[in-house]
């Protein structure tokens, strides 16, 4: 943000002040679900982001500023914005301000108060508040590039004016953003400082933080070659430092948190390798609990346990059932009209009527129907992927389907780790296309406009 001569900086900061003030949300409990009172929070979000950040530059972390940063968090934290199903997904229902944005405004304000927590001396604090604006940040540039290859597959649903207003919030990412007020020595100090004068820190938290730092400094544009110092004035990289830290946080846990830490660390590291190896970009749009069970199915995995390879056929299938019913039932579920989609509501009737969710078997029936291909046809899904959906998904869900049950009939077989990977391997994508990712892809361009990842 360029200065200003200082008669035009005071009549922008009065003319941003009265906008803060008439966008000012009364406190409602359990309101923020009501669109009206959520868009009005979104607005006075990006007002009083935008007259605290531009006030800061005039008056430094003055008490107005101090404030400012106080009351734009908050009415995050009451939206729910902050670690949100919402923010996984993308998706904000009902209001035209793109979640790339909040994101932003969340991420600069955490950077900001990363400065003032250090001030302060609440180092903790500070620490975690670098951390999260990483993590907003994260998710504003992940959600801006589109590679070739998801262009030319179609995962792609943007319109060319959407596509090129990507390429300006691009272009903005590189002139300004938090990292711009994060200092690598800086952030360094801040855990050097905690580690001497604080002997109570939460450090299960800390210990994330370290990892969030070593993960996604240089993704969020920071340099990660550049040379740090820690208290003794040894020199050392990035990353280096960050997960030599985290290894010293991890001994100072007590007995009782230790197991709690690294089933967390566990769950982290699988998340990262089904994101990095398998879905990509897709995996923020897949239904919470379809992520849950892909993650327990991943560190069964890689604990090489005979024991738990049965537990793992179960999460494959809870995350194929959950990301069927969000991509393929639920959409379905808001159409209306023809004799196929009558068909459609009575199956659901039947189910409700027997207390129970669709399963692989109704999956694959409904993949099977002539209104589901009508369904298709009316997204312009193409052939290869209508192909998929009613060929090649239905067969690979029957077939999980009789494993399972075989599972269930004969508890005391052991399942050996030959007969379960060809299962991972076709449902992931090990030398393959992944029966899940692929559904995820398409599954994006079924969603309702309104719906689907802004």
């Amino acid at each position: 943000m360029p200065p200003l001569p200082d008669d035009l900086e005071d009549a922008l900061l009065n003319k941003l002040r009265d906008f803060v003030l008439a966008a000012r949300v009364p406190y409602q409990p359990d309101a923020t679900d009501e669109p009206d009172i959520f868009s009005s929070g979104l607005k006075f979000v990006h007002v009083c982001g935008a007259w605290t950040l531009r006030l800061k530059l005039r008056d430094g972390y003055s008490d107005d500023v101090r404030l400012g940063l106080t009351d734009t968090w908050r009415m995050l934290c009451r939206l729910g914005i902050p670690g949100s199903e919402d923010v996984r997904r993308g998706w904000i229902v009902d209001t035209p301000i793109s979640i790339r944005s909040v994101m932003a405004v969340s991420g600069l304000i955490q950077s900001e108060m990363f400065s003032v927590k250090c001030l302060d001396g609440a180092y903790e604090e500070a620490l975690h508040s670098a951390a999260m604006a990483l993590n907003d940040f994260a998710v504003v540039k992940a959600s801006l590039e589109v590679t070739e290859e998801e262009l030319s597959a179609g995962g792609v649903t943007d319109t060319e004016a959407e596509l090129e207003q990507r390429k300006a919030w691009r272009q903005q990412l590189q002139d300004y953003h938090p990292l711009l007020n994060m200092d690598a020595q800086k952030v360094v100090d801040t855990f050097e400082a905690l580690c001497k004068r604080n002997k109570s820190a939460a450090w299960q938290q800390v210990g994330q933080d370290c990892l969030t730092m070593a993960q996604l400094w240089e993704f969020c544009g920071g340099n990660s070659e550049e040379a740090i110092r820690d208290s003794q004035q040894r020199e050392w990289g990035w990353r280096d430092y960050w997960h030599r830290a985290e290894g010293w946080v991890e001994a100072r846990l007590p007995p009782n948190q230790v197991r709690e830490y690294l089933n967390d660390k566990e769950d982290r590291n699988a998340e990262s390798r089904l994101v990095r190896y398998f879905f990509g970009k897709l995996w923020d749009g897949l239904p919470s609990r379809a992520r849950d069970h892909l993650i327990k199915a991943d560190v069964c995995w890689f604990l090489l346990d005979c024991m738990a390879m049965q537990g793992m056929l179960n999460d494959l299938q809870v995350a194929v059932e959950s990301t069927c019913f969000d991509y393929l039932w639920e959409p379905l579920r808001q159409m209306q009209g023809g004799a196929g989609f009558l068909e459609f509501a009575a199956k659901q009737k039947q189910l409700q009527q027997r207390g129970r969710n669709p399963t692989l078997r109704d999956y694959a029936w409904l993949c099977h129907q002539r209104f589901f291909e009508d369904f298709l046809l009316s997204h312009h899904i193409e052939r290869q992927d209508k192909d998929f959906l009613t060929r090649e998904l239905p067969k690979a869900m029957n077939d999980l389907r009789r494993v399972r049950d075989l599972a269930q009939h004969d508890p005391k077989k052991v399942w050996q780790r030959e007969e379960v990977e060809p299962f991972v391997g076709r449902f992931l994508g090990i030398g393959q296309i992944g029966v899940l990712p692929r559904l995820a892809q398409i599954g994006e361009k079924l969603l309702p406009r309104i719906g689907r990842r802004i």
